[in-house]
């Protein structure tokens, strides 16, 4: 904390050192994201998929203790039970 606010000196050492485009190029590095690989995208939907049917199905067994059932665009959107592929009006 004791040169808190001179990071341009640094800056500046930088691109006496390395010249005046590397203060740039290293802006440039630390501000881009890197986009997620496919091994992790596919991660990221087996996860939130088992998130969202452990919360449809906490739901789906208290409305039946409240004796309510799922709202009919809901209904139709899951299918608690059956397993990938099989069609909802077999």
């Amino acid at each position: 904390m004791r040169y808190s606010g001179e990071q341009w000196l640094f800056g500046l050492a930088l691109q006496e050192q390395y010249g005046e485009h590397i203060t740039t190029l290293l802006y440039n590095t630390a501000t881009k994201g890197k986009p997620p690989t496919n091994e992790q995208i596919k991660y990221y939907i087996e996860y939130y998929t088992a998130q969202i049917a452990a919360i449809l199905t906490k739901r789906i067994e208290r409305d039946r203790w409240e004796h309510r059932s799922l709202p009919a665009d809901l209904s139709r959107r899951i299918r608690v039970g059956r397993s990938r592929g099989q069609d909802s009006r077999s």
